[in-house]
This record gives structure tokens, C-alpha cells and sequence, in this order.
């Protein structure tokens, strides 16, 4: 019964954010530039999409040690509990890698950077 009520949260937060998207998609038809439509996508990616994928993340993380602290000596619940924070750490590994990734070859290939996805990395200073 818990299983059920997780899913249809996701499955919420799901369909919520592809209507975002479709309404992003449909607004977008509107404007002459590329470059205006590729800023736009990217606005919502940030603001929207990447947010809600590392909060899901994280939740997924919380309910893994909920469940574990909540065992009680049961060992199932405990290895299901251990399972769920493991997938949800390799889940935030993946994606703030990805998302670093991104950040380096952006910076490394491109003269900007991609419009609204800026990410602020600390420099070093120079001696000059």
C-alpha cells in the first residue's frame, strides 16, 4: 500500500512537470531566434526539471534511511532500507556528475557558456 501511494506521487510530479514542459514547448512557438528558444529550454531545465530530479533524489535517500532507522530488528526492512539509500546515493552521484560534466564542457568549448545555465565555479586567483 506504501509502494502504491510513493508511485502515484512520482507519477504526479511527473505529469506535472511534462505539463510544465508542454506549456514551456507551446510558448516557445512564439518566438522568432533560435538562440531565444534554446535559452528558454535551458531556463527550464534549471529552474524546473534538474531541481525536482535532485529532490527526488533526495527524497529517495530520506525514505531509504526512514525505513532503516524505522526496521526495528527486522533484517528485511533494514537490507530494504539499506537498498533504497544506496540507489539513492548513486542517483545524486549520477546526476550532480552529469551536471558537472555539463558545467566543464560548456566552459572548456564554449566562449559563455550556455545562456541561464551558469554555474559558479570558484577561481583561483591570478598572480599578475
Amino acid at each position: 500500500m506504501k509502494n502504491r501511494t510513493l508511485h502515484t506521487i512520482i507519477k504526479t510530479l511527473i505529469a506535472g512537470g511534462l505539463f510544465l514542459a508542454s506549456a514551456g514547448i507551446a510558448l516557445a512557438q512564439s518566438l522568432t531566434s533560435a538562440s531565444a528558444v534554446v535559452y528558454y529550454i535551458t531556463n527550464l531545465l534549471q529552474i524546473a526539471v534538474v531541481p525536482l530530479l535532485l529532490a527526488l533524489g533526495l527524497v529517495y535517500f530520506l525514505i531509504g534511511v526512514l525505513k532503516y532507522v524505522t526496521a526495528g530488528g527486522s533484517e528485511d526492512k533494514a537490507k530494504e532500507g539499506r537498498n533504497l539509500m544506496i540507489y539513492g546515493i548513486i542517483a545524486l552521484f549520477v546526476m550532480i556528475s552529469v551536471f558537472g560534466l555539463v558545467q566543464i564542457l560548456l566552459n572548456t568549448f564554449s566562449s559563455g557558456g550556455a545562456p541561464g545555465f551558469q554555474f559558479a565555479i570558484p577561481r583561483l586567483p591570478s598572480s599578475q
